[in-house]
């Protein structure tokens, strides 16, 4: 399969092109030519030139390397709502060769902006004229907020519902591709068998879409090398907006106290929370174990002390390595590659950001009253207390949901006591369909037990952090904000930089927003 990747835009440092030049990485198996259209340089075209000296020997060129391709892949930048006139110029001059310049075959127009259109105008005029230039088809995919939507270090789509909308261009324009290619080498009958073919195989795998339909450890959008999973949302821009929009003072402190009894995880042998005193100002009086004699002990008094506990106990996030499926966690990594004797290489707790986005709370447990045992929320559940709550989702948020089982957490027998929990359901629409950045509720495991699958036991975590990259808080507290209604905030969190480990903790706040 051979492929013209054309970037029409004679900037250096095109954004255009870069958007060309990600699209392509789609097309590994294909022949792909990619064509700068600033190495065409020609002269404006006018028929006296044509008369005087004909087609230039260039065009000649690029429109026989268009007779040989099977599809087209066009980014044209927006000047004052239409394609450069550079670009243009390239355009007329082929057709002098012939009007139907793009041969009948398939042609996937992509434009992007600095702004939020995207250069959508520029697409729809392009999109109109293509068939008059012998596009047989024609698809579109428009970016707007390049910078924000784009990482330029992997080259890629940095925001994943972009991703997915490429992905679905992509699908159609391939089938498209693969159609012409059939309809030219083989017969009929074995043409119609191939696309079924190829639209089954594109349904499974979705081309590696950011929603993957099976159990297995998710690839990253935002490149091979990615660590921190749907964190990536987050931009300069998203935070200072959220920051933008504060409107009081007042701060909410969304974790728990930290103490000897504390509720925790150790029914797989995992330790709970001690402390102990390393020193008292007694004990340094009677033991002298700076040297300094008696007098200055009395005089400085000194205390120290230390503690060792499970990384996931209290107020705690979860790292992508924390659980995996298949012997890989997110993005691939292998414990044969990445896990040393001192934890893991890649994504650890330490690669966790500071976090700081639109935060909304989801009170189930005022709205639904007392859960009963085990009880599992649901998507439905989310969507009646959100309309209750008149507050919406949007693409980067961050969503904590109140079961209301903080308010036993001095009592750690009653706080472990068939707690609820989210259901899968519910986290793949949180995901999938509302596009949230990051999780957090104020029970323990955020899930419910016992698991509501026999091959998974802990299907939610392994949902989350192996195949979403989507991290989550658990063991928060909500209270203070369901008691004075408060549904959307700015969240503030920051996670201690545990090198390797598998979670951290975390001291998140919220403010009060316009």
């Amino acid at each position: 399969m051979k492929i013209i990747a054309l970037a029409g835009s004679n900037s250096r440092n095109s954004i255009n092109a870069k958007l060309t030049k990600a699209v392509l990485s789609y097309f590994q198996k294909a022949e792909v030519n990619y064509i700068d259209l600033k190495d065409v340089n020609v002269p404006i075209y006018n028929q006296e030139l044509e008369t005087d000296e004909g087609i230039p020997q260039k065009i000649e060129i690029l429109f026989q390397q268009f007779e040989e391709a099977d599809g087209f892949i066009v980014a044209s930048p927006e000047y004052n709502g239409l394609m450069p006139g550079f670009f243009k110029n390239i355009v007329d001059w082929l057709s002098r060769i012939d009007q139907k310049i793009f041969r009948n075959k398939p042609v996937l127009l992509v434009s992007t902006s600095p702004g939020k259109t995207g250069g959508a105008s520029n697409l729809s005029v392009l999109k109109d004229v293509m068939p008059f230039w012998g596009a047989k088809s024609v698809h579109t995919y428009s970016l707007g907020n390049f910078d924000e939507n784009f990482n330029s270090n992997s080259n890629s789509l940095s925001n994943p519902l972009e991703f997915k909308k490429l992905q679905v261009v992509l699908s159609n324009f391939k089938i498209a591709l693969f159609s012409e290619q059939s309809d030219k080498r083989v017969s009929p009958t074995s043409a119609i068998k191939k696309i079924a073919f190829l639209m089954i195989g594109l349904f499974v795998l979705n081309i590696q879409t950011f929603a993957q339909s099976t159990e297995q450890a998710g690839q990253s959008p935002w490149g091979p090398e990615d660590e921190i999973g749907t964190l990536n949302m987050m931009s300069d821009q998203s935070r200072l907006d959220i920051l933008g929009r504060i409107k009081s003072g007042k701060v909410f402190d969304l974790s728990v106290e930290y103490f000897v009894g504390m509720p925790s995880f150790s029914a797989l042998g995992d330790p709970g929370y001690q402390y102990w005193l390393t020193h008292t100002p007694n004990g340094t009086i009677v033991d002298n174990p700076n040297g300094l004699g008696e007098e200055m002990n009395r005089k400085v008094s000194y205390t120290g002390d230390a503690i060792s506990m499970y990384t996931h106990m209290g107020t705690h996030i979860d790292a992508l390595n924390h659980f995996g499926l298949d012997g890989k966690i997110w993005n691939g990594f292998t414990p044969e590659q990445h896990l040393g004797d001192k934890g893991w290489k890649k994504t650890g707790a330490e690669t966790i950001p500071n976090i700081i986005a639109r935060g909304v709370m989801i009170d189930v447990r005022s709205y639904l009253g007392q859960l009963t045992p085990n009880y599992r929320i649901t998507a439905s559940d989310l969507q009646k207390v959100l309309k209750d709550q008149n507050v919406s989702l949007e693409p980067g948020d961050v969503v904590l949901i109140r079961t209301g089982q903080a308010k036993n957490y001095q009592d750690a027998h009653a706080y472990l006591d068939q707690y609820p929990g989210i259901s899968l359901d519910a986290a793949k629409w949180l995901v999938e369909e509302r596009k949230v950045m990051l999780l957090g509720a104020d029970n323990l495991s955020f899930e419910a037990f016992p698991p509501e699958r026999d091959d998974n036991w802990v299907p939610v975590h392994t949902y989350l952090l192996a195949e979403k990259g989507v991290m989550f808080i658990e063991q928060m507290y909500l209270e203070e904000l369901a008691q004075e209604e408060v549904y959307t905030f700015a969240f503030i969190a920051g996670s201690l930089k545990l090198r390797g480990a598998s979670g951290s903790p975390m001291r998140p706040i919220a403010i009060p927003i316009r």
